[in-house]
């Protein structure tokens, strides 16, 4: 969007907006990936502005070891977490507002989990179609791309998704193979 603007007035009060929101917030996270980092900070700027609170624990080299590319990263972890942060902005209990974020070495595989809080009754109503939640904003044929694009790089990196409701918890779990020549990077 900042290299789209033309103005370069509004491209450095835009800047100095984020600068400020950072300082203000804390909100930088510092994996070890500089492409999570991103958006793991512009999420949390977003939960922090709307009452949600984001905690994560992340090894960001772990993806490079599986060879993620920069926009799949933005990718897999923007929709997660939009689809969590959009949940959690239903939620009338501000103590319920809760999202964290994992990512770390398990073994030969790279641990990826995207969880949020969710609702007992809405827990119970979940709905599942080929392995991936229905959409609960109606037709299936307009919603439900996020889930099904996470799916699609997972696989395409030699992983596996799994997607339940487990504990009061909507839980997104990623695994990914690390080649054996980088498991003792």
């Amino acid at each position: 969007m900042l290299r789209a603007e033309p103005s370069e007035t509004k491209r450095e009060h835009y800047l100095d907006d984020i600068e400020h929101d950072l300082a203000d917030y804390g909100a930088t996270n510092k994996t070890g990936n500089p492409t999570l980092d991103t958006v793991l900070t512009s999420k949390s700027l977003y939960c922090a502005h709307h009452h949600i609170e984001l905690t994560c624990v992340a090894q960001g080299e772990v993806l490079d070891k599986v060879g993620i590319s920069e926009m799949d990263i933005a990718a897999m972890f923007g929709n997660a977490l939009d689809n969590a942060i959009e949940y959690c902005e239903t939620l009338d209990d501000p103590g319920q507002r809760l999202i964290r974020v994992v990512v770390r070495q398990v073994r030969g595989f790279a641990f990826i989990a995207v969880e949020n809080k969710i609702a007992s009754a809405d827990a119970a109503r979940l709905q599942t179609r080929n392995g991936l939640p229905r959409s609960t904003k109606g037709d299936d044929r307009y919603h439900g791309f996020g889930l099904k694009s996470i799916q699609s790089l997972t696989r395409q990196y030699g992983g596996e998704l799994s997607v339940k409701a487990e504990n009061d918890w909507f839980k997104v779990h990623i695994t990914i193979p690390i080649p054996a020549s980088q498991k003792q990077r």
